[in-house]
């Protein structure tokens, strides 16, 4: 797949015989990448995390990848091109952490970036609180049990015998028991 821009490569005749590969967008962090990540996420979280206080590029990265739970894996070859063209537009400042010689370099967000990323969050808030419904009812319609009386439903659709939804239920609290 070239995750670039989410096109499905042509299959070679090798891989026609390995049989299908899951390479799509829905599986690993491929949902993250591209144009929506590069031109709103990764710009709006580096001023966020900006604006709690300086950081070098390095330490953002790491960060990012921790907040997203590693499903937006960020490179240096996306941070720093970012960086320059913030700086570039003057939203953030960079200074080498030892002018002498080449060293980190430190980044603060400036005025001019703070009331961008207000504006920028302010406008993100309401597509974001739609995208976490959608993605809970989503995850509800494929993933919870059905509540009819009499009838369980198991995550694959077939319905459950009772002695086995009595044994799912106890092993659910004994989960939540340890």
């Amino acid at each position: 797949m070239n995750i670039k821009n989410n096109i499905a490569a042509r299959p070679s005749a090798a891989s026609k015989a390995d049989g299908p590969k899951h390479r799509d967008a829905v599986f690993g962090s491929a949902i993250f990448r591209g144009p929506v990540k590069t031109t709103t996420i990764l710009p709006l979280l580096t001023l966020h995390l900006l604006s709690e206080g300086p950081e070098h590029g390095y330490a953002l990265m790491e960060r990012i990848s921790t907040m997203t739970g590693d499903i937006m894996p960020v490179n240096s070859n996306t941070m720093y091109p970012l960086l320059r063209r913030l700086e570039a537009r003057g939203f953030i400042v960079g200074e080498w952490e030892h002018p002498d010689r080449r060293s980190r370099r430190i980044y603060r967000i400036t005025p001019a970036g703070l009331a961008r990323y207000e504006q920028i969050r302010v406008r993100m808030k309401p597509h974001l609180d739609q995208l976490i419904v959608a993605v809970r009812r989503l995850y509800n319609a494929m993933f919870a049990t059905s509540t009819r009386p009499g009838r369980a439903r198991s995550t694959q659709g077939r319905p459950l015998q009772r002695n086995a939804k009595a044994e799912l239920q106890r092993g659910a609290k004994a989960e939540l028991v340890s």
